[in-house]
């Protein structure tokens, strides 16, 4: 009798260990790892270092298109040596064929100097494939807090071919290029670069927002299993998602709605609405305004997705809903000329419909064997 309590504790303790300590650490590990790996992704190479800019760098920002004759300019103070990249954000339309793209010509200089430092031509086309486009130059070995002109100029946009600099907020960053050999020679030096680069980095909206994405498996399992993460969602969130679920048990009837349970209990509602609201809020944060492209976000949205509805017990009929929803952007924003975002709401839009098939495939095979 004692040694079937004593297994009976060992494993209850083993249990809890695995539960309250092996899988938060495992989480937290995935959170660290992925966003280590999105800065080094987001700057190409360890060895680079990036500051953004303030938009008050700017001497001259024109608004909208940037056609054949305009051109956008500014001065900045170098805060490192080896500047070589000089990056800035764009937005895009309709993407032009490649014989009607427009030449867009860069130029930088020391301030006050006569003859442009560095001078080369894009074809506006290569900007489409990736919007915060790097300017890259020779390295200027003794830059550091000397000051630096750049402009940049269309010689033949029109209303059908044209880029415009985004509006979004850290549309400009200046970039230093070291080596390996450098950085390896001495330990402390890496350290510092090492700390820089990732304190830079966490000043990032795209690297805060992917490292939030990274953190909701973590945040979404402390809070369906831990007492203080439990605690939280009944002290703020409740109020607010009951009244939601409320009205949306109101139309539950309807066949589009079937897939709302009726019997979840008042925490229930409160945490699977609040969850929805996350993933739903991060999609739309990427296609609407930040654009990112990152991979692995828009991998581990659909699947915390497809993952919280099968714990709460709804269909994949309320994610096709979802993916549905999301597709009509699309056309509207394309009625817009605003032709990001609606590649990235339609890119949205396609994972939650997978997400959605991968549900019902799953749905048919469950019921399959309960059949059998």
């Amino acid at each position: 009798m004692k040694e079937k309590l004593n297994k009976r504790q060992a494993f209850s303790l083993r249990s809890k260990y695995i539960k309250f300590v092996i899988i938060p650490l495992f989480l937290l590990s995935i959170w660290i790892g992925l966003t280590s790996l999105y800065i080094l992704r987001l700057d190409t190479a360890f060895s680079l270092l990036s500051y953004n800019l303030p938009e008050t760098v700017f001497t001259h920002l024109p608004q909208g298109k940037l056609e054949k004759g305009g051109f956008v300019s500014g001065e900045f103070k170098a805060r490192d040596n080896n500047l070589g990249i000089l990056s800035l954000r764009f937005q895009t339309f309709f993407r032009p064929a490649y014989d009607d793209e427009d030449l867009l010509l860069f130029q930088i200089k020391q301030k006050d100097s006569k003859d442009w430092y560095y001078e080369t031509i894009y074809r506006d086309g290569t900007i489409y494939d990736v919007p915060f486009f790097p300017f890259g130059f020779p390295i200027i070995a003794d830059s550091k807090n000397k000051t630096y002109e750049f402009k940049l100029t269309s010689l033949r946009g029109n209303d059908n071919n044209s880029v415009a600099l985004s509006t979004r907020w850290q549309s400009i960053a200046a970039k230093y290029k070291f080596t390996k050999s450098e950085l390896l020679q001495n330990k402390l030096e890496l350290f510092d670069f090492s700390i820089k680069k990732f304190a830079n980095s966490l000043g990032t909206i795209d690297v805060l927002f992917s490292s939030f994405v990274y953190l909701l498996p973590l945040l979404f399992y402390l809070m369906l299993l831990s007492p203080p993460g439990r605690y939280i969602m009944r002290r703020y969130l409740e109020e607010p998602t009951k009244f939601i679920w409320e009205k949306l048990s109101k139309f539950g009837g309807l066949k589009p709605l079937g897939f709302l349970p009726s019997s979840h209990d008042p925490s229930q509602q409160t945490v699977s609405i609040s969850f929805d609201m996350i993933l739903l809020g991060a999609a739309l944060a990427d296609g609407l305004y930040l654009q990112l492209g990152n991979d692995f976000v828009y991998l581990l949205v659909p699947t915390l997705w497809v993952l919280i509805q099968g714990y709460f017990g709804f269909t994949s009929r309320k994610t096709f809903l979802v993916g549905i929803a999301l597709l009509l952007f699309s056309p509207i924003f394309l009625q817009f000329n605003l032709g990001q975002i609606a590649e990235k709401m339609g890119v949205w839009a396609f994972l939650f419909l997978v997400a959605g098939t991968i549900q019902l495939v799953w749905e048919v095979k469950q019921e399959k064997v309960s059949t059998n």
